[in-house]
């Protein structure tokens, strides 16, 4: 309980000094104890309300934090979209490069396979020729 000063009437012994004119009745001790309650439920009273105003404030700097903390994330989540999009881009671009390159690849492959046939057939008849030849020049020299 808070002290009272000689100088600080307490409210409710003013008023039940005026309501019984000048306090007949009422024990000077159950004056004063009243008035430590009073004064005690006042201090209680200006403590609940400066409870009440820290915790206000304590849930608008959290509210202004998690709206801080969810502009980060939105921020975040836009710039995540914008490179996944930009990754997206270049697959799509390195996927058209991969089927261009397996279709020269392919053709390639099939001009190889012709290539390599017509080289057969000039080295058969290559072979043919020199045969010949050979067969040509076994009979002018008499040697067959």
């Amino acid at each position: 309980s808070v002290p009272m000063s000689e100088d600080k009437s307490c409210p409710i012994q003013d008023s039940l000094h005026h309501r019984r004119g000048n306090g007949e009745g009422i024990s000077h001790s159950w004056s004063i104890s009243t008035c430590a309650a009073a004064e005690d439920q006042q201090v209680i009273d200006v403590r609940k309300q400066k409870r009440m105003l820290s915790n206000r404030e304590s849930a608008r700097r959290s509210r202004l934090r998690k709206q801080l903390r969810l502009n980060e994330l939105n921020a975040q989540v836009a710039y995540l979209k914008a490179e996944n999009g930009q990754i997206q881009n270049k697959l799509n671009i390195a996927s058209q490069q991969y089927a261009q390159i397996t279709e020269e690849n392919y053709l390639l492959k099939i001009e190889a396979v012709k290539l390599s046939h017509e080289f057969q057939g000039l080295h058969y008849i290559i072979a043919a020729q020199s045969g010949s030849a050979y067969k040509t020049m076994s009979i002018e020299t008499g040697n067959c």
